[in-house]
């Protein structure tokens, strides 16, 4: 056992009865700038999406998910943003409901 632990373990046995202190610290997450607002990504926003992030969404494959999102950052930037925000909670099937709604809007535009 460990020096430190002993001396805790052996002050902590010699008063019987006493449980020993915790302290909690409790953190703040900053808010984000979306925090309170629910994003969604809209259908007619994907369309200038790269090829690419639908398969990278269905891979589940994170790295060329944000190479994807990169360059929509340089031409849409606002939907980069909501984008990544997905990206980083993992929230993937919410990034595909949008993709798969949008392929199945731009086919029934084709029929």
């Amino acid at each position: 056992m460990a020096c430190g632990l002993r001396n805790s373990m052996e002050t902590w046995s010699e008063s019987p009865g006493a449980l020993p202190r915790v302290k909690y610290r409790y953190s703040t997450t900053p808010a984000s700038p979306s925090a309170g607002s629910v994003l969604k990504l809209r259908p007619e926003d994907l369309a200038a999406l790269p090829a690419e992030l639908r398969d990278a969404v269905i891979a589940l494959d994170h790295e060329r998910i944000q190479k994807a999102i990169q360059r929509v950052s340089a031409s849409h930037p606002a939907l980069a943003e909501i984008l990544a925000g997905f990206a980083d909670r993992f929230a993937y099937t919410a990034m595909f409901n949008a993709l798969e709604a949008d392929q199945e809007r731009s086919a029934a535009k084709g029929a």
